[in-house]
């Protein structure tokens, strides 16, 4: 009886070139991703301003804004401390002066 030869291994140059298809798939996915958050991020920072901008048709006007709670006038900063996992808390006053809730927190 014969003995059976082992077939032979599959070269090594087909495995890892697949790696590196994998991984240059794995970074195009990724740019493609950060693209697509920059646009979003840019678009939401947009209509943030433009809601808050009292020019052009259609667009609410900031006194309108604030009764709608969307704002808070005239606001300022009087504390800033580290929270857990490394986020910032950061504690808001209004000003003195508008009439509305003075010294609120």
């Amino acid at each position: 009886a014969a003995a059976m030869a082992p077939e032979p291994a599959a070269p090594r140059s087909h495995a890892r070139s697949g790696g590196r298809e994998e991984h240059a798939t794995v970074e195009a996915f990724v740019e493609k991703m950060k693209k697509l958050i920059q646009l979003e991020k840019n678009a939401e920072k947009e209509l943030s301003l433009s809601s808050l901008s009292c020019k052009g048709p259609g667009q609410e006007s900031f006194a309108r804004s604030v009764r709608r709670g969307t704002c808070i006038r005239r606001l300022t900063c009087t504390a800033v401390e580290s929270g857990m996992l490394g986020r910032t808390l950061i504690t808001l006053k209004r000003m003195s002066g508008d009439g509305e809730g003075e010294g609120q927190t």
